[in-house]
């Protein structure tokens, strides 16, 4: 007979063995009510049937659950999502394929006004089927939306605005793009995270760029490839104000341009910083850049001359504003490897190399001598010779504005004649403590005729000398202080061999913000030609 104690213990185990059913018969009846399978409501899944009604129906009744999507091919229209709620769409991979039952389908639809509830699609293939138009998504005002381990063929992923938007490890073939944008110029796409795509084309015909962000802010970009674009469109599009984009480790072959930062109504792309981006045989060029506060690093643009590329390598267009390009390899192109357009403000270009560009006509680096210290060049690798606009030596900017060096000399008139001059381009030195050097020199003829020289800086005469100068050397220097564009002071030294050195200073009110000549000036006192020559004008921006 079995005593109490063993009587009581036997009756614990039974009802612990009870207890233990008991919860996991609740957690099998909670787990069967988080996810439903969709054959449930009438789905077949048979790539012939129509699938549409039954799995609309799917998804309005099981909100707030994971709608479980087994392998089969879904012929599916528009599927619309309730803003409102919280579902999670989950197939099995490349078995779970939506294809279209007709052209412009949009499989998943969701229209909402940032409701806190998170819409999630995952382990899903969709493929347009030959149809035109197809969306896998089109997601407006989302807030919490996840697009992750899908596969696509020949259709588009498309986000208007929106918050805290996440697509992730996307494999594409065909023709696709993804489309993140703001239709509103008051309410933008904000905290968007785009990794792991690519692209593997099979044929490709893009009428959109591969990529397009417009009025996004917040964005995190990484991993991010394509085999090749065909040559038919740009492959990342960054466009009105989008703000605070960071993209690394991004490949992009053989698009039209591979990145292109565009301006739309003086609202610029700006605050973006790539780095390891690289550009393989673009047809027109490998980036062209109109922003603001754009830094490139660490990047590589090659070899558009592979698909005679039209275009320069890379371009920064003007209004562009504190764009820096570092550590970046701009090679072989046929035209301009990179220009620098005039207007833009603030360019560093920072240990780079630049060479083995302009294949049929240009220049490895083309910058406007209107901006003699903009771009700023440092560290770089670049062939002096095929540089024009700016002074290079060595990879970096000059002081020189220019160095005239063949000599000019009086003809047999008596009345003032310029020798040598040099157009200062606007606005080059506008500003408070900037500073102009300016130095003419040359020689006299032997003999005892009077002879003027005067340095001009635009219609002010800064001096320089007058007398019978006889067969000697001669040097005037000037340097103009800049108190503001309209306000200047100078002072000027005249030294004629080893005469005693003339000085002179005063203030001027010349308008800077626009073109000025600076010129030497010779007057001879008979008319006798060769009287006074003039060897060099040399000026520097201090």
């Amino acid at each position: 007979m079995a005593t109490i104690s063993e009587i009581i213990s036997n009756q614990l185990e039974e009802i612990a063995a009870l207890a233990a059913t008991a919860i996991s018969n609740v957690f099998a009846i909670r787990v069967q009510k988080s996810i439903v399978n969709v054959f449930e409501y009438g789905v077949k899944g048979d790539g012939v049937t129509d699938d549409t009604v039954n799995f609309q129906a799917a998804i309005d009744a099981n909100y707030g659950k994971t709608l479980d999507i087994p392998e089969g091919t879904y012929l599916l229209g528009n599927l619309t999502i309730d803003p409102t709620k919280t579902i999670f769409f989950k197939g099995r991979g490349r078995g779970t394929l939506f294809i279209p039952n007709a052209n412009s389908v949009s499989f998943l639809n969701l229209a909402g006004t940032y409701q806190f509830k998170p819409v999630k699609v995952e382990n899903i293939s969709f493929d347009g089927n030959g149809k035109t138009g197809i969306k896998v998504c089109n997601i407006v005002k989302p807030r919490f939306f996840t697009l992750k381990d899908v596969w696509m063929k020949d259709c588009l992923i498309e986000v208007d605005r929106g918050r805290v938007v996440e697509i992730k490890n996307v494999l594409q073939e065909g023709t696709c793009s993804i489309k993140l944008h703001s239709s509103d110029t008051a309410d933008y796409l904000k905290d968007l995270i785009l990794t792991d795509v690519t692209h593997s084309p099979i044929t490709v015909s893009l009428s959109v760029p591969w990529i397009e962000f417009t009025r996004v802010i917040n964005a995190n970009v990484q991993n991010i490839k394509t085999a090749s674009l065909g040559g038919s469109n740009i492959g990342i599009l960054l466009t009105d104000d989008c703000q605070g984009v960071f993209m690394d480790n991004v490949i992009v072959v053989y698009p039209t341009i591979g990145l292109e930062l565009r301006a739309v109504s003086s609202r610029r792309p700006g605050y973006t910083h790539m780095t390891n981006f690289a550009v393989d045989q673009p047809s027109v060029g490998s980036a062209k850049i109109d922003g603001r506060f754009v830094q490139i690093d660490n990047s590589l643009f090659v070899n558009g001359t592979l698909k005679s590329n039209t275009g320069p390598g890379v371009e920064i267009l003007a209004n562009s504003t504190d764009v820096k390009i570092s550590n970046t390899h701009i090679g072989n192109h046929d035209y301009d490897g990179l220009k620098i357009n005039s207007l833009a403000q603030r360019t560093q270009v920072v240990n780079c190399t630049i060479q083995d560009n302009a294949n049929v006509s240009g220049y490895d680096l083309n910058v406007p001598s209107a901006s003699p210290f903009d771009p700023k060049l440092i560290n770089n690798v670049i062939d002096t010779s095929n540089v024009i606009g700016q002074i290079v030596l060595n990879g970096e900017s000059q002081k020189l504005l220019s160095a005239q060096l063949s000599s000019a000399s009086t003809t047999a008139v008596t009345t003032e004649e310029d020798l040598l001059s040099y157009s200062l381009p606007a606005a080059t030195a506008s500003k408070l403590y900037q500073r102009l050097r300016i130095k003419a020199y040359g020689t006299t003829a032997a003999n005892t005729n009077t002879k003027t020289v005067r340095l001009r800086f635009g219609s002010v005469n800064l001096g320089g000398f007058s007398g019978a100068i006889n067969n000697q050397d001669w040097m005037v220097e000037a340097e103009v202080y800049v108190i503001s564009s309209t306000s200047q002071e100078y002072t000027r030294h005249t030294l004629v061999n080893a005469s005693t050195p003339t000085m002179d200073y005063g203030a001027m009110a010349e308008n800077l913000v626009s073109a000025l000549t600076i010129k030497v000036t010779g007057q001879n006192g008979v008319a006798s030609a060769g009287d006074i020559v003039c060897q060099g004008l040399i000026v520097e921006l201090l």
